[in-house]
């Protein structure tokens, strides 16, 4: 079973928040690689971003090492975003073949529930490393839902409520443990009703 999930959605979603959670109660998390890069282009008293392609390939290429790393371990490890991501963003600025894009989503599969969280404008905010505006990030959500519906076509996916972050933890957990299989790919996606 790939025990690798990935939390996706437009910026400021709560994924990072989310996660943060998820590794509180112990799960595996592999962090958000475009924050990173642009806090170190700004500490480095570059412009946030290199030109889009440049800055995808980064992207690309950390994503692909937090993957390999993930395999290393045999727990559940949680993404902030996955390889997919990036290809979108090369997708946008025609840089890879479709062949390209299909041997990448080949190579890093990742589990068949795929977390997409929609944007929330009540806990949205930008900052140093996030310039995007809220209506940015609509548009970047509604990009990833349609890139994962067509390059993910046998993955399950689960939209997750707007819930506070606290209560987002609690809303996975039935994530499947390692030491009980059950198969995602016919988990309900669960409803909390506060």
């Amino acid at each position: 079973m790939n025990w690798r999930f990935v939390v996706t959605g437009g910026p400021g979603a709560g994924k990072s928040t989310l996660l943060d959670a998820l590794a509180e109660r112990g799960y595996g998390i592999a962090p958000e690689v475009a924050r990173r890069l642009i806090k170190e282009r700004l500490a480095a008293g570059l412009p946030p971003r290199p030109d889009p392609v440049t800055f995808a390939r980064a992207i690309l290429d950390s994503d692909m090492e937090h993957y390999r790393a993930a395999a290393d371990d045999d727990g559940i490890t949680f993404f902030d975003r996955g390889v997919l991501d990036a290809l979108y963003m090369l997708d946008l600025e025609s840089a890879l073949s479709r062949d390209e894009i299909v041997s990448h989503v080949q190579a890093f599969p990742y589990n068949h529930t795929v977390f997409l969280l929609p944007p929330w404008e009540a806990i949205y905010a930008m900052d140093s490393e996030r310039d995007q505006t809220f209506e940015e990030s609509v548009v970047v959500f509604e990009g990833m839902k349609r890139w994962y519906a067509r390059w993910a076509t046998k993955r399950w996916k689960c939209r997750a409520p707007v819930l506070r972050p606290a209560f987002r933890s609690f809303w996975t957990p039935w994530v499947p443990n390692p030491f009980r299989r059950r198969s995602a790919s016919v988990a309900p996606c669960p409803q909390l009703t506060l």
